[in-house]
């Protein structure tokens, strides 16, 4: 969740303004919340109908990376979103081990 409010927030800010939405200030923030939850409920229940199915090896596949018809983009955006996304649970650790050790 923090990762995707730091895309729409700022890193892609000017994507997220040729949106076509009447939302603004505390209501749009709330909107990114809401579609980041959205969005981890979708994957996951791809991820457990994928297991019912038994397709494990397709796991880490996305279905645009299937199709091949819009090039590379959603796979380079997609690694890059998921190093970012490890490097802010490595961050979150670092500073939240230390406090529940004690």
């Amino acid at each position: 969740m923090i990762h995707d409010m730091y895309r729409h927030l700022w890193r892609d800010v000017d994507r997220a303004a040729t949106i076509n939405s009447t939302l603004a200030g505390p209501k749009w923030i709330v909107a990114v919340a809401e579609s980041s939850l959205i969005r981890m409920a979708s994957e996951s229940g791809r991820v457990v109908g994928m297991l019912e199915r038994g397709e494990i090896r397709y796991l880490r596949r996305r279905f645009d990376w299937f199709t091949k018809r819009v090039g590379d983009g959603p796979r380079n955006e997609e690694r890059m979103n998921s190093r970012q996304r490890i490097a802010v649970i490595i961050v979150l650790l670092a500073v939240t081990l230390p406090v529940f050790h004690k």
